[in-house]
């Protein structure tokens, strides 16, 4: 969903940059299209997705306490990199750097709460007060990074690697690559990067944050197709990261294309050689992440 949603605000950015269209009609391309992928996703959401579960009157649900923050993390980086792709895509339209900022930097988060209105509405979830909260921050995290773009040259990252986990519950983590790499959150690994050289901007040190162990949110006793399986002898822990990290949208290009392929690929964390630190095995070195 938020791969789908990203690489059609981006297509529009590229769009709206490559047509010598005027910026009146630019700006009613970006607010027709938005609401017309907002308002056709929510209604294809509602019919083949929550139609298959009981509708109840709102009520709220606390998961903060499930899959050790990897949710939450991922809300905020959902939305961070909406948020980006919205404000260049306003800046493209016309719209001044506030607007695009504060507009464009809301629209992920806008979006992700209108799903988060329609979980509240299914008995088998419920609205988050913990989503709603890492949504909110992943918006202000853009806005804040746009207005204030030199003090705050942040990137906001993840990557994936494969974890054996996800064959044990495929159901729930993930069938195939691409499905693991949404759900499957004992592979993913969150990132905040920052330049460490003047002279080298794009060069990037990297702290990164993961879990392991997780066979479910709250434990790992589960049932499918009624067998129960208990993997409670399996210890859940915490994986922290030190790496370097490369900031594409700093290289210096001049060809359009290009820079459009360098601010999609800053959604990903370079591949580098990392430090990792658990309470299992303490500090060790792995040569890529």
């Amino acid at each position: 969903m938020k791969l789908t949603w990203i690489s059609i605000l981006l297509v529009l950015h590229v769009s709206t940059q490559a047509q010598k269209i005027d910026t009146l009609t630019k700006k009613y391309i970006f607010f027709g299209g938005y609401s017309a992928f907002c308002g056709s996703t929510f209604s294809l959401l509602k019919n083949q997705w929550y139609s298959q579960n009981t509708n109840t009157s709102f009520h709220w649900f606390n998961d903060n306490h499930e899959w050790g923050g990897m949710d939450k993390l991922g809300h905020i980086h959902t939305c961070y990199q909406i948020s980006r792709v919205g404000i260049e895509t306003m800046k493209a339209c016309g719209f001044n750097k506030k607007t695009s900022a504060w507009i464009g930097g809301f629209s992920g988060t806008l979006f992700m709460t209108g799903i988060e209105y329609l979980d509240g509405r299914s008995q088998n979830w419920g609205a988050s007060p913990g989503d709603l909260m890492a949504n909110t921050l992943g918006g202000l995290m853009g806005i804040t990074q746009s207005l204030n773009s030199t003090k705050l040259p942040f990137c906001y990252k993840y990557s994936f690697v494969p974890n054996k986990i996800a064959n044990s519950r495929p159901n729930l983590l993930g069938s195939s690559l691409p499905t693991q790499m949404l759900k499957n959150y004992n592979g993913q690994t969150y990132w905040l990067s920052y330049p460490i050289s003047r002279k080298r901007p794009w060069l990037l040190a990297s702290l990164g944050y993961g879990i392991n162990g997780y066979y479910g949110g709250d434990d790992n006793i589960f049932e499918s197709n009624g067998i129960k399986y208990d993997y409670s002898n399996i210890p859940r822990y915490s994986e922290y990261y030190l790496s370097l990290d490369v900031d594409f949208t700093k290289i210096p290009v001049h060809n359009k294309l290009l820079k459009k392929t360098f601010f999609l690929l800053n959604y990903f964390k370079f591949p580098f050689p990392v430090m990792q630190y658990t309470r299992m095995k303490g500090i060790s070195f792995l040569p890529v992440r």
